[in-house]
Order: C-alpha cells, then structure tokens, then sequence
C-alpha cells in the first residue's frame, strides 16, 4: 500500500520524482505489444515537453517512471505557448498534473475502446514521491529490474519495456543517456551496478512500495 504522502506529493521545478500507478482492480493495463507502444507514445506527447524520463518499467497491470520536471524557464515558456490565458496553470504543480491526467485519459479511452470496457482503468490520484539526485540511480535500477521482482522475466535486460535497453542501444532516444553514464560512472559500471545489485535491490528493506 502506498504511503498517504505518495498521493499528494507537489511537482516542484527540477526536482526528481518516482511516478507510479495501477489499474483500478489489478486486471491487465497492456494486454498486447500495441499497448505497450501506445502508452509510450502518448506518454511522450503530454509529459516530455514538461519532464525528462530517466527510466520507465511497464508491467502489465502497473508503472513505473523516473522523472526529473523541467527548470521554472522551460516550464514558463511551454505555458505561455499552450496556456497563455489560463491562470491555473501558473502554478508547476497544477501543470504537470493535468498533463498526466490528459496522458491517463488518453491512454484509457483507447484500451476501454479496444478491449470493450468501460469505466475508470487507472486509480487516483496517481502516486508519486519526491526522490533525492543522489538515489536516482538506486530508482533506475529497481526500476530495470521490476521484471524480474514480478516474475515476468528472469532476465531483466531482454524484458523488452523498461528502459534499461534504451540506455545500451545505438538507436535514437529522448533518454539522459550521457547524464545518466555520468551519474553511474561510464558504460560498464552502468551494467555492472545493474547486476552486482540485483539481490540486494530483490529482498532490501529499501525496497520501494508499489
């Protein structure tokens, strides 16, 4: 069960946050591939232009993302070009949250739509807590190994919906890859953290709720 806090956490300009939700009756949030894809996709069209994504784990009938909001400068000048007369949305809390709630919607209607349903498919209001930089790397990796923690896989770095292999790979992607690199010290320690931590991340009493 979620902490209370974990509720109402306020988005603050530049801080790190781990966002994360489920289905309303623990039934399936992605039944096929198509869902997987969709989701991130509208998920890049209503948040990236307000937060970076530093890691995502997709599991079936929950989420997880890792997410640093954007400075006060580019909040301020995305507001000004999509809300200029809104005075709600001066506020950065208010902003986020309605663009994830435009993200949740949109997703909804399209999964209800295809699998016939009706009704609330996500529970609210969404979790979230405020995480320190320095446990950013912790977050990412519990995060690459959700799959595992689940029991989808036993192999996190072939689940093919976190974002561990996005950080590998040489194709194009949004992600902080240098930032990240940086954060854990290169390349190889990247890995070699990911593994060397898998236990202790699996049965610490660190470990986050979700």
């Amino acid at each position: 069960m979620a902490k209370t806090e974990h509720y109402y956490e306020q988005f603050i300009p530049e801080c790190y946050y781990h966002v994360y939700n489920r289905s309303v009756d623990k039934k399936p949030l992605f039944v096929s591939d198509a869902n997987y894809r969709f989701f991130l996709k509208q998920y890049d069209t209503y948040l990236s232009p307000l937060v970076e994504t530093y890691s995502y784990a997709l599991m079936g009938n929950h989420f997880h993302l890792g997410i640093k909001i954007r400075s006060a400068q580019a909040l301020d000048a995305f507001r000004s070009s999509h809300y200029p007369d809104n005075p709600r949305y001066e506020d950065v809390h208010a902003l986020i949250a309605h663009h994830f709630q435009r993200f949740f919607q949109s997703y909804s209607m399209a999964f209800n739509k295809q699998q016939q349903r009706v009704g609330t498919l996500m529970q609210t209001p969404f979790k979230r807590c405020l995480v320190e930089a320095e446990n950013m790397p912790w977050l990412m990796i519990y995060h690459h190994l959700n799959p595992v923690k689940h029991r989808f896989t036993t192999d996190f770095t072939a689940y093919p919906w976190t974002s561990y292999r996005s950080y590998l790979s040489d194709s194009i992607s949004k992600l902080p890859r240098l930032t990240v690199m940086d954060l854990f010290g290169g390349r190889e320690l990247f890995i070699k953290r990911h593994l060397d931590t898998k236990e202790d991340l699996l049965t610490g009493s660190w470990m986050i709720d979700d």
